[in-house]
């Protein structure tokens, strides 16, 4: 008994000291490729430098400029795994600044892993090429949607690291007989999801990558069984995380309500399949500014690939083996609508930044491949054309959508500076509860362009939900807190009354002084809307 534990510890050992080796190989694999790195880096302050030099106070910013210990609504919609890495990244007490200049470094170290786990899996080194990564995912405008919700941003990108390295852990476990290494890609996995329930589109995505490369290294060497030894593998390992983490949900007695299933709803089951048509079309086909044709071109490219591998791929002669080969493929042309068709809807566009991962690794696996099989000048003259061309396109939507925020949270904290005034000239004291009427439209320019949520003032968010101006009311208010105006909101039970007294004509809009209106218990602030 006792030599057996004495084998176990040492075995132990050995794999902590293996995965001690990986974390000195990514090291070595960084000291190497110093331009590589410089040039990641140098995109990455490109496309999201406005998030370092522009912390102003935004809608859901306001909560936490207010209560910087607040743990939001994040437990109740199953995202606890945000409340943990609060805690570890030491941002229990907020502070905007230092949540951005770390969302760059893991967004960074991001690019990294990706690129070392392409490098570790595949045994080839696509050196410069791999920059088509960041020039592809990270100039996408979905993440100006993503980052407007500042709250989060950090935990995001940790988030992403967390995801690219449970695949290289869990692979590593997988090939190497290494069980503590899938043991920590697993909790790691378990973390991320429980961070972002989108994640999960990611995680498959990689996780199909990671086996193609696999397959078609020729310096690792797996008989037909262990091929689909190790599909089973990777399979369930991500079942075991998913359903642990739906057994916490049960255990903490909590729902993952962040992204609304239909197919749970009454709504009909012919009204969800359309959804997921149209909105899956819509990807497809590039529609509006958050999705491109690129997509559609790389999962083509991705289809003829797994065709072409599937009949010349010498490591697999047996039939079945090919097939299963060319459904990996195939597997991986669905994960960008995974997400769609689970919760029977589109989701909201800020959930969505795995299409923009998923599209730049097809990207990237494609434009290799045709510049190994077909090393032609022209050709890969027009490949490199055509991303440049891809990049530098989504970029300006989302340097405008970024502009844009800017002029909108500017123009929020010139009215919050007026409104703060105007009602202390009133005679309006600390604490008073406050409600307002009516709402300011956010203004346009012909230089910005509108995002789902970018370009909506704080002003004019949520003025129509029921009860009206209430929830609108309610955000303003929060918005002046966080400059420094301690204002309160009045209760929903006051909102009706609110809007019998502000809303005849005959009572003026704000800025005329008469817009401010002392009540007994509150005052009403009709706001003028364009």
């Amino acid at each position: 008994m006792k030599e057996k534990i004495i084998e176990m510890l040492k075995s132990l050992k050995k794999q902590f000291v293996e995965i001690g080796k990986e974390f000195k190989n990514i090291i070595e694999y960084c000291e190497n490729r110093t331009f590589l790195l410089l040039v990641t880096f140098i995109i990455l302050i490109v496309c999201h430098g406005y998030l370092l030099f522009n912390s102003n106070v935004g809608i859901d910013t306001d909560v936490f400029v207010n209560n910087p210990t607040n743990d939001y609504n994040w437990m109740e919609i199953g995202r606890f795994g945000l409340i943990l890495e609060k805690n570890i990244l030491n941002l229990n007490s907020f502070n905007m600044f230092y949540a951005e200049v770390l969302t760059i470094i893991f967004l960074f170290i991001f690019c990294i892993l990706c690129y070392y786990t392409i490098y570790r899996l595949s045994g080839k080194d696509l050196k410069n090429l791999n920059l088509i990564f960041p020039l592809i995912c990270f100039t996408n405008p979905i993440w100006a949607e993503a980052f407007i919700f500042v709250i989060q941003i950090a935990e995001i990108s940790f988030g992403l690291v967390l995801i690219v390295l449970s695949n290289l852990l869990i692979y590593k476990g997988a090939l190497e007989k290494n069980k503590i290494s899938t043991i920590i890609g697993m909790l790691l996995l378990f973390l991320a999801i429980a961070t972002y329930q989108s994640f999960i589109a990611i995680y498959i995505a990689m996780c199909i990558i990671c086996f193609i490369l696999v397959m078609e290294n020729e310096n690792i060497q797996i008989e037909n069984f262990s091929i689909i030894k190790l599909a089973l593998f990777v399979s369930i390992t991500f079942i075991i995380v998913f359903v642990g983490y739906q057994i916490t949900l049960k255990i903490l007695n909590i729902e993952s309500t962040y992204l609304v299933n239909a197919w749970k709803t009454d709504m009909r089951k012919k009204d969800i399949l359309k959804n997921i048509y149209y909105h899956c079309k819509s990807i497809l086909l590039g529609e509006g500014i958050f999705y491109n044709i690129g997509l559609l071109i790389s999962l083509i490219g991705m289809s003829v690939i797994g065709i072409y591998n599937s009949i010349k791929n010498v490591k697999n002669k047996n039939t079945f083996l090919k097939i299963i080969y060319f459904c990996v493929y195939l597997a991986f042309c669905v994960t960008p609508f995974l997400l769609t068709i689970y919760i029977g809807q589109s989701s909201v566009v800020r959930a969505e930044i795995y299409i923009p991962i998923i599209e730049a690794l097809a990207i990237l696996y494609v434009s290799y491949f045709i510049k190994t099989k077909i090393n032609k000048q022209l050709i890969n003259f027009v490949l490199i054309m055509g991303i440049c061309y891809l990049g530098m396109n989504q970029a300006y939507y989302l340097e405008s959508l970024y502009y844009t925020d800017y002029l909108t949270r500017e123009r929020d904290k010139e009215l919050v500076y007026q409104i703060g005034h105007d009602l202390a000239e009133a005679g309006a004291e600390l604490e008073d509860k406050i409600y307002f009427y009516g709402h300011y439209n956010g203004l346009d320019n012909n230089s910005i362009i509108r995002g789902q949520v970018i370009g909506t003032s704080a002003f004019e968010y949520s003025h129509t939900t029921d009860p009206m101006y209430y929830w609108s009311s309610q955000t303003i208010v929060y918005l002046l807190r966080a400059y420094g105006y301690k204002y309160n909101w009045a209760e929903p039970e006051m909102a009706r009354e609110a809007r019998v007294i502000a809303a005849p004509e005959t009572v003026p809009w704000w800025p005329e002084k008469e817009g401010i209106i002392k009540c007994d218990d509150y005052w009403i602030v009709k706001i003028n809307p364009f």
